[in-house]
């Protein structure tokens, strides 16, 4: 039985609480930009990560908007399937690896910019919370930074976000949010509930 999934207007359907996607012939989403579109923005907004820190602009971080392409996924977004990825794109994406340690690169930095180093689980050495390197609550970005790990089978790194999500909640912070498509929904939960789509062929 088909049900729908509201966002931006426009409603998609869902069969039994999972979500529906239209897939073309070569294993991409309908209405999926291109790997080379996400590829082209994901390297400019890296660009100025690569600035915003070296200049310790960290507020920079928080106020500018990217995480579709910086950290794309399996869901739809406020930009539709735009960069919403399909079973071949992950794939594609998977065997890039200068566009695969690009993607790693972005996802350090924005937890630099949350003050903490992600590979070796701690702070970061003498924060700059005067220039907003501090955790800002923000927990359906650190969700999608995750959620593309997981997509993406980056399982070390994956595993490094959800050791500072859950060091967050052991603090008291319940990491809920709401979205385009979510609806004040916990992060680690949805980590632990995520399934894949179910795909439809496009009709010609």
């Amino acid at each position: 039985k088909l049900q729908f999934l509201y966002f931006i207007g426009k409603r998609m359907p869902t069969v039994t609480g999972k979500r529906v996607l239209k897939l073309r012939s070569d294993g991409s989403v309908d209405g999926f930009a291109g790997i080379e579109v996400l590829k082209e923005k994901q390297a400019d907004t890296l660009k100025s990560f690569r600035t915003w820190a070296r200049k310790g602009e960290w507020t920079k971080f928080h106020k500018s908007h990217y995480d579709w392409w910086m950290f794309p996924n399996d869901e739809l977004s406020g930009y539709g399937a735009a960069y919403t990825l399909g079973p071949a794109d992950c794939m594609a994406i998977q065997n890039d690896k200068e566009f695969m340690e690009s993607l790693l690169e972005g996802v350090d930095l924005l937890f630099r910019a949350w003050g903490w180093n992600l590979t070796e689980r701690k702070t970061v050495d003498k924060p700059d919370t005067k220039q907003g390197q501090k955790w800002t609550q923000y927990p359906v970005r650190l969700y999608k930074a995750g959620l593309s790990m997981m997509v993406l089978d980056q399982t070390e790194t994956l595993s490094h976000i959800r050791f500072f999500a859950d060091s967050l909640r052991a603090k008291g912070d319940r990491l809920c949010f709401s979205s385009s498509i979510h609806r004040n929904q916990e992060c680690l939960v949805l980590w632990d509930t995520h399934k894949m789509p179910d795909y439809l062929p496009c009709r010609s």
